[in-house]
C-alpha cells in the first residue's frame, strides 16, 4: 500500500497517484496521463502541498542502499531538487500548511526524520529520532 496513494489535486481537475516507480498525472475530464519520471524504485508514499504547487514522492530501495524523496513542479511537470538521505525506505512525508517545509520520516531501517526547507533546497534538519507519525505532525507546525 502506499501512503497518500490516491490524491485530487486542489485545483480538482487532476488525479496524482504512483504506478510503480512513476508519479501520474491524470486529467479527470480528459482521462489524459502525464508521467513523472525519477525514481529508481517503486513510489510508497506520496503528497501534495494545499496551494498546489509542489508534489513530493518517496521511494523504497534495496538494503545497504539510500530511497529518495522527490519534490515536483506541478506547473512545469518536473523535478525541483531530490533529498536521498533515508535508508531503504521513506515512509511517508508531509508538506507545511503554507507549503515551506516538508518533513519526511524514514522506515524501520533508518529511523529518522527530516524537514526541508522547500524554496532554497535546504536540509533544516535530520536526526535520530524515535520513529512516529506524531513527530512530522509536530516539525510541520514550525
Amino acid at each position: 500500500s502506499v501512503n497518500g496513494g490516491f490524491i485530487v489535486h486542489p485545483d480538482r481537475q487532476h488525479y496524482v497517484y504512483p504506478l510503480g516507480c512513476t508519479v501520474v498525472i491524470e486529467d479527470i475530464n480528459e482521462k489524459k496521463q502525464e508521467f513523472l519520471h525519477g525514481h529508481s524504485n517503486n513510489v510508497v508514499c506520496l503528497d501534495i502541498s494545499k496551494c498546489g504547487k509542489w508534489i513530493a514522492s518517496g521511494q523504497t530501495t534495496h538494503m545497504g542502499y539510500k530511497a529518495d524523496v522527490i519534490v515536483w513542479n506541478y506547473l512545469l511537470r518536473e523535478p525541483y531538487a531530490k533529498f536521498t538521505l533515508h535508508k531503504v525506505k521513506v515512509q511517508a512525508l508531509c508538506f507545511s500548511p503554507n507549503a515551506k517545509y516538508l518533513a519526511t520520516l524514514g522506515g524501520q531501517d533508518d529511523g529518522r526524520c527530516s524537514a526541508f526547507l522547500i524554496e532554497s533546497i535546504l536540509v533544516l534538519l535530520f536526526g535520530l529520532f524515535p520513529v512516529r507519525k506524531q513527530y512530522v505532525e509536530v516539525l510541520l507546525n514550525i
